[in-house]
């Protein structure tokens, strides 16, 4: 980056944006948080560079609705969104099929209610619409409507826009789409780059990540002169877990281990990035997750996991960092005071 993007960026008080928000990862699933298992360098120096949040909640311990108030800061259930959507199969179904995944999608519902009556989970409203609403306003819309590039990245799951166009990420507020319309254990997981469907039914799972990280460099790179915000939403640690070649293996966590380790991989090649364009001084990066863990996660000393009211589906892990705003090193606790 030049020394007059640079400046145009700082006089206009503009820095970048990053969200990077992992998908099932636990409150004490890095070492950050005293997991002694993973190893996680860059997460590790996005820590000690910045702040880290020990009493950071999300506003619901699932992805539909968190994903929903992470990007508006408005309560899900103002808007119908209180359980996950599921998925919609794509194209022409003979009536039976289609009465088939009607049952199968309200069995999972009743499931769902009957589980929260013996306290496994507690969730009571079924949502009503297909997806987020087109007058909420995303965090996306407000920074483009003050000159911001904005780009989404990985997993949306907030409409099924493959059958329904209204929900897709390019109608709120994101120049620029690549990723899949929900979690990676949904029938039709297909692979989107904007409004073009790369593949109908991606299999090839572990290069999800190589692929997600790919494009997010290439649009840091080509954001010029003006400000970006960028929407990482990582595919995993959900189940099913997938890693790469160069990772798989590799962690002492397992395969669950991998997935993570190849997560903080990702973060290095965009900080590797920022800095090689001279963007990262006046770069405002958040790394946190969806909700609290689900099966081979860790929510640390926490009740509860993913799916549950209980403290360990709610805290997760926050960190965030700017180095010309941000001091190095500093812990935000509220359960301490010490802020």
């Amino acid at each position: 980056m030049s020394d007059k993007k640079q400046s145009t960026s700082k006089r206009n008080n503009q820095p970048n944006i990053i969200i990077i928000n992992c998908d099932d990862l636990g409150y004490g699933d890095l070492p950050p948080y005293d997991n002694t298992v993973m190893n996680t360098p860059h997460i590790n120096q996005l820590a000690q560079g910045g702040v880290k949040f020990t009493s950071f909640y999300a506003c619901n311990s699932l992805c539909t609705p968190s994903r929903f108030g992470l990007l508006t800061g408005r309560y899900p259930e103002r808007a119908g969104l209180g359980w996950v959507l599921g998925a919609k199969r794509a194209g022409h179904r003979p009536p039976v099929v289609s009465r088939l995944e009607d049952f199968w999608g309200r069995f999972r519902w009743e499931v769902a209610k009957f589980l929260t009556r013996l306290g496994l989970m507690d969730y009571n409203n079924e949502p009503k619409p297909r997806g987020i609403p087109e007058k909420e306003v995303t965090i996306a819309k407000a920074l483009k409507n003050v000159g911001y590039k904005t780009c989404m990245i990985g997993k949306w799951h907030l409409g099924e826009f493959p059958i329904y166009s209204e929900y897709h990420p390019l109608r709120f507020g994101f120049d620029h789409f690549f990723g899949v319309p929900h979690s990676n254990d949904m029938k039709d997981f297909a692979l989107y780059r904007d409004n073009e469907c790369l593949s109908p039914d991606f299999t090839e799972m572990e290069k999800l990540t190589g692929l997600y990280t790919r494009e997010a460099i290439e649009f840091i790179e080509q954001a010029e002169d003006k400000p970006f915000f960028l929407y990482f939403a990582h595919t995993y640690p959900h189940q099913p877990l997938h890693a790469s070649e160069n990772f798989r293996g590799k962690s002492k966590g397992g395969l669950y281990g991998d997935t993570i380790e190849e997560i903080d991989w990702s973060l290095g090649e965009l900080v590797k990035t920022l800095k090689a364009n001279g963007q990262w001084e006046n770069t405002l990066v958040i790394f946190t997750s969806d909700n609290g863990a689900w099966y081979n996660g860790s929510a640390g000393k926490f009740r509860g996991r993913k799916g549950q009211s209980y403290e360990g589906g709610y805290r997760i892990p926050m960190i965030a960092h700017w180095p010309e705003e941000i001091p190095h090193g500093t812990v935000c606790d509220f359960s301490r005071h010490e802020h």
